[in-house]
């Protein structure tokens, strides 16, 4: 199955996060939390869910991974953390990877064509 980064900020939206993952990881993906800090314990602002960030996005091109999942409100308060993510990001773009970007209309009971690792998303 594919290996599917997923791009986290602390204070990401809980149930952007936790539904989609929860559809892909059925799926039988492997998601690899990227963050600013390995080892980060990130927090969702309205539920609280605790996510472990696995690897730091400077350490990682997209190269070892299928596609990219962002929750929505996933945002970095620094401007250099935010143009480390923005690079990150075009990388999978510039090398033709799928790129999901959850919200509220998209969820996997709605749309699961549009879930990275399906066909016809």
């Amino acid at each position: 199955m594919a290996k599917i980064a997923v791009l986290l900020a602390d204070r990401f939206v809980d149930v952007e996060y936790a539904e989609p993952a929860a559809f892909m990881k059925g799926k039988g993906h492997q998601l690899v939390h990227v963050g600013l800090e390995p080892g980060k314990t990130l927090r969702g602002k309205e539920k609280g869910t605790e996510v472990t960030v696995d690897w730091a996005l400077r350490d990682f091109s997209a190269d070892p991974f299928d596609a990219l999942f962002i929750p929505r409100s996933c945002t970095f308060g620094d401007p250099g953390a935010r143009e480390e993510a923005g690079q990150w990001v075009r990388g999978f773009w510039q090398r033709g990877k799928p790129v999901y970007v959850s919200n509220r209309r998209s969820s996997p009971g709605r749309n699961p064509s549009t879930q990275p690792g399906e066909k016809g998303g």
